[in-house]
Parts: C-alpha cells; sequence; structure tokens
C-alpha cells in the first residue's frame, strides 16, 4: 500500500514539473490572468522568458505607446532613447478583465545597469513596429503573398506551390 501511495505521489510531482502555462493570441480572450512558460503571439512566434527582444520605432515621436518603464512612482512611458535597443524578456504574463479584454505582456530588463523594468504589450507592441516582430508581421505577410503571386504569373512555380504558400500566410494577414 506505501508503495502504490508513494508512487501516485511521485506521478503528480512529475506531472506538475512537466506542465507548462501556455498561450497564444488566437486564444487569450479564454485565458486566465497569470504567468506564461511561453506565448505564441499574433506574428506566429513563440516567445519565452529569457527571449532577447529588439526595441522598434515609437508610434509617436515623444514616447513609446504599448511600452512603459517601472518606476518607483509607477509606470512611465519609454522614451525614445531606447529605438533598436535589446530588452530580456524576464516574465509574460496575461493580464486584463472580461470587460476590458485580456493582453499579453513582457516584463523585460534593458541591458544596462542603471534600466530599471519594462512592461510590454506584446502583440500591441509587435503591431504598432514598437517591438521588432521575430515572425511574419501582416505586411511582411502580404508582401511574401505578392511575391509568390508574381512567379505564379510569371510561371516559376505552380497553381499548388502558390495555394500552399498563401495558405502558410493567410493566417498572418487575417
Amino acid at each position: 500500500m506505501k508503495k502504490i501511495l508513494l508512487s501516485a505521489v511521485m506521478l503528480g510531482v512529475t506531472l506538475t514539473a512537466f506542465s507548462q502555462n501556455v498561450g497564444s493570441y488566437a486564444d487569450i480572450q479564454n485565458s486566465k490572468k497569470g504567468d506564461l512558460d511561453e506565448y505564441t503571439a499574433m506574428d506566429g512566434f513563440t516567445y519565452k522568458p529569457g527571449d532577447t527582444l529588439t526595441i522598434g520605432k515609437p508610434v509617436n515621436e515623444k514616447a513609446f505607446a504599448f511600452m512603459y518603464s517601472q518606476e518607483m512612482n509607477g509606470q512611465i512611458p519609454v522614451g525614445i532613447t531606447f529605438s533598436n535597443a535589446k530588452i530580456i524578456a524576464k516574465k509574460i504574463y496575461v493580464s486584463g478583465s472580461e470587460k476590458r479584454g485580456f493582453k499579453s505582456y513582457v516584463r523585460a530588463k534593458a541591458q544596462c545597469s542603471l534600466c530599471g523594468y519594462f512592461v510590454v504589450s506584446l502583440d500591441d507592441a509587435i503591431q504598432s513596429g514598437e517591438l521588432v516582430a521575430k515572425g511574419l508581421t501582416k505586411e511582411t505577410a502580404i508582401k511574401k503573398l505578392k511575391e509568390q503571386k508574381e512567379l505564379l504569373e510569371l510561371g516559376v512555380i505552380t497553381s499548388e506551390e502558390f495555394e500552399k504558400k498563401k495558405a502558410e500566410l493567410i493566417k498572418f494577414i487575417k
């Protein structure tokens, strides 16, 4: 009896140790608030804590709209001086409410000793270009699809090859 009980406890510990909390852009509204081990963003790339991310260009001239610096007195928008800087994802999490909706966030550390932590609204920052996408953006997917259409029209690829590539790219466009 002791062996059976011990085996059941060990199995439970093993399953807990290997379970992962994963999320994706496609099902974020069905998610629960909390930390994620990995998150597949709208660009199709799976982001994980420890990943190096590149800050892009802000949507306005003064500060980033979807990145904040966590300071002692609250969150303040990240200034434009951080364009092209590298940040390390320390934590990926979902936050929000049923009323406002849920969003994915990254808590990241800039690669400078004087910098604090940044909070990045992941999908918003990718979509706006404030964070350089590691996967395909909508614009890149459209460009690639147009290139494939030209190749089809030139007779370089077959219609089957075009349809296959179209099926891969369309999920980034919709």
